[in-house]
């Protein structure tokens, strides 16, 4: 019985949702290792300020959103658990590009219809 809820509270389980697993007054106290499915948002005098997870693709990439209102682009999450996040997120560079939404704590992949040109 107790391997069976060590199971359950596992990071690696498919099913699990995303949520906002703490709570930071500032960029620089973003633990290096956040676990699977958890993000960091970084928090300052009651306003958000930063949105920090790794990326769902697997590839070792850390994501940081703008939740700063005086800034642009920003995104909104209007939900910590499980989380919600508008817009969509769409991280690019000349290698790869990872478009996804994440709504009640699940990743939906964005169609591709970007192409890198070689």
């Amino acid at each position: 019985m107790v391997r069976l809820r060590r199971l359950l509270h596992l990071d690696g389980i498919p099913w699990a949702r995303w949520k906002v697993a703490a709570e930071v007054s500032a960029a620089d106290e973003i633990p290096t290792d956040i676990p699977k499915r958890h993000a960091v948002i970084v928090r300052n005098d009651g306003k958000s300020k930063w949105l920090a997870f790794d990326c769902p693709c697997g590839g070792g990439h850390r994501i940081m959103l703008n939740l700063d209102e005086a800034r642009r682009p920003r995104w909104r999450v209007t939900k910590i658990s499980p989380l919600t996040i508008y817009p969509s997120v769409d991280d690019a560079t000349s290698t790869r590009r990872c478009h996804f939404f994440i709504r009640g704590g699940r990743v939906t992949w964005a169609r591709d219809e970007w192409e890198r040109e070689t």
